[in-house]
C-alpha cells in the first residue's frame, strides 16, 4: 500500500493523522478555489474512449524532461518492463516451477528459480529480504508444486521481495529494449531540457511518454489492470509507440506548451525529479513529483475546476515522511496542467492555516508521524 493509498483508506492511521491534523482546508484552500472555478479548462477535442488516467501520468513523465534528464533505468516504468520480461520468463504455463531459497548472515538470501523437468535454471536473485516462516533453508512456495494453480493466483504467492529488484535479472524484452534504447538517442537528439520543442519533436516525446505512462500504471495497481501491453505482443519500438492515439498525442502537445508558457522561468532552478523520502519504505512507497528550489509540486491534470484536499494531504504526508528534512522542503505546492495554474504556500502558510491545533513545529509534526507510521496498526493497515 502506498501512501496513495493509505489516502483512501479511512481506517489508515496514516490518513487519520494528515486528517486529523490538517483539516482547516476550506479556509486555506478558499483563494485557490475561487481561481480554479474562474479559470479556462483545456480539454481534448474529443474524449471518446480518451484514458485521461494515463494522460495524466503520461503528462507527468513529460513534464519533467523540462528539468532534466533521469536514467532509464531510475523510471518506475523501468521496473515494469523488467517485471514483465521476468514474468514471460518464469511463466508457470510454460514451466514445472520449482524454487530453493538459502540464507545466511553474511550474503543475506538467495532465491532460486527453476524448472522441475529440465532443470534449467530461470531466475537467481540475492536480496536482503526474508519471507515470513522461512528458516534458514527454504524449498517451495504455497501451491509451488500445483500445476493447476492460476497465472496471477501464482504471481500473488511469491513474496514481495522476488519483484523489488532485477540485480542479474534476464535482459529486457526485445521490445522494450529497444524502446528504452530508442528513447535514450530521441532525448538526446532533441535536447528537451530548458526549451520548448518544435511540433514534430514534441509529438515524438509525447508517445515514448505515452507508453511509459502504460508502464507505471501496472507498476501502481498490479497486473491485473486492463492494459494493451498485458494482452498484446509487440514485434518493435513502432508497435508501441502506435498505441497513442493522435488526439491524445494533440493534447498531451497542447498541455506541455502551456506548461512551459507558464512555468519557463523556474526551469533553471535547482530541482529534484520524482523525490523519496526517508519514510517512504515505511508506507509501502512515496515518490513525489518533483521539487523545485525548496517546494515540493504536485503536477495534477484534472478536467475538474477543483482543488480536492487529499492532494494538500498527499503533498503533507510527503514532507512529513522527510524525517531528517533532508530533502529541505520549505513550501509545498500544486500545478494544474489543464488550467495552467501554479499555487504555492509556505510551510510557515500551512502550519499556521492548514494545521489545526496547538501550534507545532515541522519537527514535532515529523516525529508524531514516523510513530504512527511505524505503529503495530499501521503496519496492519499496510499488509491488509
Amino acid at each position: 500500500m502506498s501512501l496513495s493509498d493509505h489516502l483512501k483508506n479511512k481506517n489508515s492511521p496514516v490518513r487519520q493523522f494528515l486528517e486529523t491534523n490538517f483539516s482547516n482546508h476550506r479556509a486555506f484552500l478558499s483563494v485557490a478555489r475561487r481561481r480554479m472555478r474562474q479559470s479556462e479548462t483545456l480539454l481534448p477535442d474529443n474524449d471518446i474512449g480518451y484514458s485521461y488516467p494515463t494522460i495524466g501520468t503520461a503528462i507527468d513523465y513529460r513534464l519533467r524532461y523540462y528539468f532534466g534528464i533521469t536514467a532509464i533505468e531510475d523510471f518506475v516504468a523501468y521496473e515494469t518492463a523488467r517485471f514483465l520480461t521476468e514474468r514471460q520468463e518464469i511463466d508457470p504455463r510454460n514451466h514445472e516451477i520449482g524454487y530453493h531459497l538459502t540464507s545466511n548472515e553474511k550474503y543475506g538470501q538467495n532465491v532460486i528459480i527453476f524448472d522441475r523437468k529440465t532443470g534449467k535454471q530461470l531466475y537467481d536473485y540475492w536480496c536482503t529480504g526474508r519471507p515470513e516462516g522461512a528458516g534458514d533453508t527454504f524449498t517451495g512456495w504455497p501451491a509451488a508444486d500445483a500445476l493447476d494453480y492460476d497465472y496471477m493466483e501464482f504471481w500473488n504467492s511469491v513474496p514481495e521481495f522476488l519483484s523489488s529488484g532485477f540485480d542479474d535479472g534476464y535482459p529486457l524484452k526485445k521490445e522494450y529494449k529497444e524502446f528504452f534504447e530508442s528513447l535514450d538517442a530521441l532525448v538526446v537528439e532533441i535536447c528537451p531540457v530548458g526549451r520548448e520543442l518544435n511540433k514534430e519533436q514534441e509529438e515524438n516525446l509525447n508517445r515514448y511518454c505515452f507508453v511509459l505512462a502504460l508502464l507505471e500504471q501496472i507498476f501502481r495497481a498490479g497486473p491485473r489492470i486492463s492494459s494493451p501491453l498485458l494482452t498484446r505482443n509487440f514485434k518493435n519500438v513502432d508497435e508501441l509507440l502506435d498505441l497513442s492515439s493522435s488526439n491524445c498525442i494533440t493534447d498531451m502537445c497542447s498541455l506541455s506548451w502551456k506548461f512551459y508558457e507558464n512555468f519557463n522561468q523556474f526551469l533553471s532552478y535547482p530541482h529534484i525529479l520524482n523525490p523519496n523520502f526517508e519514510g517512504s519504505p515505511a508506507v509501502g512507497g512515496a515518490d513525489a513529483d518533483l521539487i523545485v528550489d525548496g517546494t515540493l509540486i504536485d503536477i495534477k491534470t484534472t478536467k475538474k475546476r477543483e482543488i480536492d484536499r487529499d492532494w494538500l494531504w498527499q503533498l503533507m504526508g510527503y514532507a512529513l515522511l522527510d524525517y531528517s528534512d533532508s530533502r529541505k522542503i520549505r513550501g509545498i505546492g500544486l500545478y494544474l496542467t489543464r488550467q495552467g495554474l501554479y499555487f504555492r504556500w509556505s510551510m510557515k502558510e500551512v502550519l499556521a492555516f492548514l494545521y489545526k491545533g496547538k501550534p507545532k513545529n515541522l519537527e514535532q509534526l515529523r516525529g508524531e508521524f514516523k510513530e504512527i507510521v511505524n505503529s503495530s496498526s499501521a503496519v496492519s493497515s499496510i499488509t491488509n
